[in-house]
């Protein structure tokens, strides 16, 4: 298989003096123009979310999503208003129901294991559906989860290309096979569409990105369209059901993308940058088909409060990205005693390179099996970086 050599711009911040805290708002974004409008104050408490996890409540209008900071289960409307933030433990990949009005996700037994059950959203009790921790589901991928309204299934994609739906109300595993990807390969989320009963999502190679169909019996995949030319990101989905259309976000360093394609055809409508002040992102991307409206978290990078507060230094680049060996991460700023951490789509951390000093750091790829990861760069424990980057295979 060929491989791409591609230089990721990432940003670097550094805080030199004081500051105050990021602030997370659910803005409401116009795909057509890439133009959002904020509430006038963020979420009270909330400076940290787990990226690419949140679920979405069209009955009352309401963002459900973990924070890690106060680790929390938020419960927020669309004016940022925090209904429920009860401790949420060890659930994952939260699915909210729309027609029964129940909220549903995965509760971490230990060792791997990983219980369905409902949850309550005023107190994150799971409550275990079924009989017991599901086999064969060895890990699970942040934020590949999905939900059929219709039949009520719980859909999640999980290690070893493993697609699994449950059904919601007995808890009993109805399908769960081996989704045919090639080598180099990558899905990268899916949703289900609930007006045609089909599985969407996007598979990315090595150039290209295409919108797909994926049969939940069988786990063929299906292209739609020709494929387009996207950076590395993986970003979130969502569907607009009335204009049949698969709605995601995907970055290009800092700099972050709404892509809107024909859920028929495979024809990308809209393509437009999101422009915030630096520092910021969009991130769980989700549209209320019954508003008709486009909602996103996002961090708003720290405010000013003196001269000089928080600066903007040089980029750091790491290539060839995607990789099949190493990487090397160089910058013209140099760094004092930082900390690299690579985290896969499990959230777990796989790599972590301490006491970094310099402008230069060569990442091996080591056991690490091909997939998309995330890369965190802290220095006196603050994150002062932030990427992803593909493994392939040769």
């Amino acid at each position: 298989m060929k491989k791409m050599i591609l230089g990721l711009i990432v940003t670097l911040f550094w805080v030199v003096t004081n500051s105050s805290a990021q602030g997370e708002y659910i803005i409401e974004v116009d795909p057509a123009t890439g133009t959002f409008i904020k509430p006038n104050t963020p979420i009270n408490g909330v400076t940290w979310v787990q990226g690419y996890v949140s679920t979405y409540d069209e009955i009352h209008g309401f963002y459900i999503f973990p924070a890690t900071t106060i680790n929390g289960l938020i419960t927020v409307d669309s004016n940022d208003s925090i209904i429920f933030n009860p401790p949420f433990g060890s659930i994952l990949e939260c699915q909210y129901d729309n027609s029964s009005g129940i909220l549903y996700g995965l509760n971490n037994s230990g060792s791997g294991q990983f219980v369905f059950g409902s949850i309550n959203p005023s107190t994150a009790n799971h409550s275990p559906i079924g009989a017991g921790p599901i086999s064969g589901m060895s890990g699970l991928y942040q934020g590949m989860s999905t939900f059929d309204k219709n039949a009520h299934r719980y859909i999640i994609y999980v290690s070893e290309n493993r697609l699994f739906s449950i059904d919601a109300i007995t808890g009993s595993v109805l399908s769960n096979p081996t989704v045919m990807l090639n080598p180099g390969e990558i899905l990268l989320h899916s949703n289900y569409d609930d007006t045609n009963n089909q599985l969407y999502g996007l598979l990315q190679n090595s150039s290209q990105t295409f919108l797909v169909q994926i049969n939940t019996t069988s786990g063929a995949v299906t292209k739609i369209g020709n494929g387009i030319a996207f950076g590395p990101g993986g970003g979130t989905s969502s569907i607009d059901q009335m204009n049949r259309y698969y709605i995601f976000h995907y970055s290009l360093g800092l700099s972050y993308f709404i892509a809107v394609m024909d859920l028929t055809t495979g024809n990308l409508i809209y393509n437009n940058q999101v422009l915030f002040a630096p520092g910021g992102n969009i991130n769980s991307i989700q549209y209320d088909n019954v508003k008709k409206k486009l909602y996103a978290q996002h961090w708003e990078a720290p405010r000013l409060l003196g001269i000089n507060t928080f600066s903007t230094l040089n980029s750091l680049a790491f290539y060839p990205n995607p990789f099949s060996e190493q990487t090397t991460l160089k910058t013209d700023y140099s760094l004092h005693n930082a900390t690299l951490t690579v985290n896969n789509n499990f959230g777990q951390t796989v790599m972590q390179v301490k006491n970094i000093s310099g402008q230069t750091v060569t990442l091996q790829r080591g056991d690490l099996p091909s997939g998309l990861y995330f890369l965190h760069l802290t220095e006196s424990n603050q994150v002062i970086a932030e990427g992803k980057f593909v493994i392939v295979d040769h």
